[in-house]
């Protein structure tokens, strides 16, 4: 059903650009069109006070090999000393990244699951947001903190013309991670909120949208 509906439709849309190479073998004008974030569940508030030690936050559901939390918690294990990390109960790998974190000496906060639109809670209460690290696209979760003020370490991979003005990309080592930790701040995220104004925002993907609904029904 769904090749026949991507053959067959008048034009097909993708909301990340790893999926459009797949999507063209089916409909030679696939294109791809960003993932809208809701900017009134999720925009910027101030960071919290600072304990000693720098707020992280995994959001992303434990899955090793989607996600890769396994890689985020042995870079985050080198710099324990200077990182108070938390991480949400939720994902197929969560008790194995557990028994990783405690192997390593890595203390985690562990917090409940919460609905999608409580999810800006836990970024307002951290001060850097890790996401995923073997996908190479922009995620919700990536694009939801950095509307919400946090800077993001996530993997964005080179090979994506679309994502050619993300300010961070080839995050994809242990060492990667705890250098771009390290240097994580404000700069960071006013380039990364200045690349989601660009292309996220809700009334940029209306004014794309209608562009194009404007040439299918002509």
């Amino acid at each position: 059903m769904v090749r026949h509906n991507l053959k067959n439709c008048n034009k097909v849309l993708v909301s990340t650009p790893d999926i459009l190479e797949l999507a063209r073998q089916y409909s030679e004008d696939a294109e791809y069109l960003p993932n809208p974030v809701d900017t009134q569940l999720f925009y910027p508030k101030p960071m919290p006070d600072r304990n000693g030690k720098l707020k992280v936050l995994i959001a992303s559901n434990s899955d090793w090999n989607v996600k890769g939390t396994d890689m985020a918690i042995k870079a985050l294990s080198q710099i324990k000393d200077q990182v108070d990390v938390s991480i949400i109960h939720h994902g197929k790998d969560f008790d194995r990244t557990v028994e990783l974190a405690k192997s390593l000496g890595l203390n985690l906060h562990v917090l409940k699951k919460v609905p999608h639109e409580k999810m800006s809670e836990y970024y307002w209460g951290s001060e850097v947001v890790i996401d995923q690290f073997r996908m190479g696209s922009l995620c919700m979760i990536t694009l939801e903190a950095i509307a919400c003020g946090r800077p993001v370490l996530t993997f964005v991979s080179s090979k994506y013309p679309e994502y050619r003005d993300f300010p961070l990309k080839g995050v994809d080592t242990e060492e990667k991670i705890v250098s771009e930790m390290l240097d994580a701040g404000v700069k960071l995220w006013r380039k990364e909120y200045a690349y989601l104004e660009k292309n996220h925002k809700p009334e940029v993907i209306v004014e794309k949208l209608l562009n194009i609904y404007s040439h299918v029904i002509c």
